[in-house]
């Protein structure tokens, strides 16, 4: 009986953490480039919160977690050295999202998926 109390806290603990949203993120397009993509939301006038943070080197893809409590956010897409920074958002968080790179290391852009 024990270990059964033991498996259904285990299991509301992981279930709770994982309650939200995922924004997928397809790294396939651009050979061997480092891509990184930040969830945040603006707190204030020149102060953002950031929801969660992830890279990858290609083909390598990933994923963001934003959780129930974000009604929005904005996601900031990076890849390479000097490849720029490309904003998205506000994204309305009530499903899940896809995101995919496209290019060049010089010459990137993103889609939806």
């Amino acid at each position: 009986m024990k270990s059964f109390i033991s498996f259904a806290i285990i299991f509301c603990l992981l279930v709770s953490l994982t309650q939200g949203y995922i924004v997928s993120i397809i790294n396939n397009k651009i050979d061997d480039i480092v891509t990184t993509v930040t969830a945040f939301k603006p707190v204030q006038e020149g102060i953002i919160r950031i929801i969660d943070k992830k890279s990858a080197t290609s083909p390598k893809n990933y994923s963001l977690n934003i959780t129930e409590s974000i009604d929005s956010y904005l996601l900031e897409f990076e890849a390479g050295a000097l490849g720029g920074i490309n904003i998205q958002g506000p994204i309305s968080n009530d499903k899940d999202e896809c995101w995919e790179f496209y290019g060049t290391a010089y010459d990137w852009f993103v889609n939806e998926c």
